[in-house]
C-alpha cells in the first residue's frame, strides 16, 4: 500500500508538472481528475475539473466530467447545471446530451429527458445510447 501511495503521488506530481509546463493543455486536467476519481478521491477530482472549467469555460468536455463527478457525489442539482453548461459549450456532443437525459430521467423529469435524447439524435442520428434510452422511455 505504501508503494502504491508513493506511485500515485508520483502520478499526481507528473500531472501537476504537465499542467505547470503547459497550462493550456486541457487533457492534463482531464487526466489528473480521472486519476483522482479512479482512486475515489472525488472531492479533489471535482476541484481539478472546477479549475479546468474556470480556465476553459467554453469547453464542453470539462463540464461533462464535472457533471459526472457531481452526480457521483449525489449533488444532482449541481450536476444538472454542469450538464446544461456542457450542452451550451463546444464541442456539441450526443454523449453529453444523453448523460444529461439520464440524470433528468433519474430525477423524474421524463419530458426533459426525452427532449435531451431527441436532441442527441438530431445532433448524431442513430446514436445508439440515445436511441436505446429513448426507446426505453414510457410512452
Amino acid at each position: 500500500d505504501a508503494q502504491e501511495s508513493r506511485g500515485l503521488g508520483d502520478v499526481y506530481k507528473r500531472q501537476d508538472q504537465s499542467i505547470k509546463l503547459n497550462p493550456d493543455n486541457k487533457w492534463a486536467y482531464i487526466n489528473k481528475a480521472g486519476a483522482q476519481a479512479e482512486r475515489s478521491d472525488l472531492p479533489n477530482a471535482l476541484a481539478t475539473t472546477q479549475e479546468l472549467t474556470r480556465r476553459f469555460p467554453d469547453w464542453s468536455i470539462g463540464y461533462n466530467l464535472q457533471a459526472s463527478l457531481l452526480d457521483a457525489m449525489d449533488r444532482e442539482a449541481q450536476a444538472l447545471s454542469a450538464y446544461q453548461k456542457a450542452v451550451a459549450a463546444k464541442p456539441a456532443s450526443a454523449l453529453i446530451l444523453t448523460n444529461m437525459g439520464n440524470l433528468q430521467r433519474r430525477l423524474g423529469r421524463l419530458s426533459d429527458a426525452r427532449l435531451s435524447y431527441e436532441q442527441a439524435l438530431r445532433l448524431q442520428p442513430g446514436y445508439p445510447l440515445a436511441e436505446s434510452e429513448l426507446n426505453s422511455m414510457p410512452k
